[in-house]
């Protein structure tokens, strides 16, 4: 008996109206159920045409590969300089280059990311703001420090908030070197998660 065996889903194609679907099938050997459709082992074949879907996430990622020079000693909000994706118009330039506004209800998952240039003294620091503030009692800082290394620093910070329509949200980065430091890299995004 030559069965088709797949642990894993062949392929999935795209058509232009933005589909997916399974192209090459699939064999489920202790069943299938997805929703109210319930299919026993060895029942037979299932078609689940034009019931598989993908949507396009909300939100929107920015980034600076420029650099920005922070002064020691104080939070500094990160200007993005180049729009990597955006959904939902959430970054808009010419109202600010550091505010990411949410322009649906819903719960996001957000990512901030920045590179430091080397040096040894100080600590850095990457933060993010909702409405100019941090929310509630949670911290949402990633900070190490740098006093024994001197070379580039990578840090990242992630949170999952709730956002209502007209939020703003912003990345921040810190320093304190004792001198002015660049910030070379750096990428901030919000998706809608529910």
């Amino acid at each position: 008996m030559n069965e088709r065996r797949a642990p894993y889903i062949l392929g999935l194609v795209r058509d232009g109206m933005g589909q997916g679907g399974i192209d090459e099938g699939l064999k489920l050997s202790k069943g299938l159920r997805i929703g109210s459709i319930e299919m026993p082992a060895g029942a037979g074949d299932v078609w689940l045409e034009n019931s598989v879907r993908y949507s396009t996430p909300i939100g929107a990622g920015g980034s600076d590969v420029v650099g920005q020079s922070l002064a020691s000693g104080s939070w500094a909000s990160v200007n993005l300089l180049s729009i990597v994706w955006d959904t939902d118009d959430c970054l808009d330039f010419a109202r600010s280059y550091s505010q990411m506004v949410i322009n649906t209800d819903g719960v996001y998952s957000i990512f901030g990311y920045g590179l430091f240039a080397a040096n040894a003294t100080g600590v850095r620091g990457i933060g993010l703001l909702k409405n100019g503030s941090i929310p509630g009692s949670s911290v949402m800082i990633a900070a190490q420090n740098m006093a024994a290394l001197s070379v580039a620093q990578h840090i990242a910070v992630n949170a999952t908030w709730q956002f209502d329509e007209g939020d703003t949200l912003e990345l921040q980065a810190y320093q304190s070197s004792s001198g002015a430091l660049n910030l070379d890299f750096s990428l901030f995004s919000a998706v809608r998660m529910v």
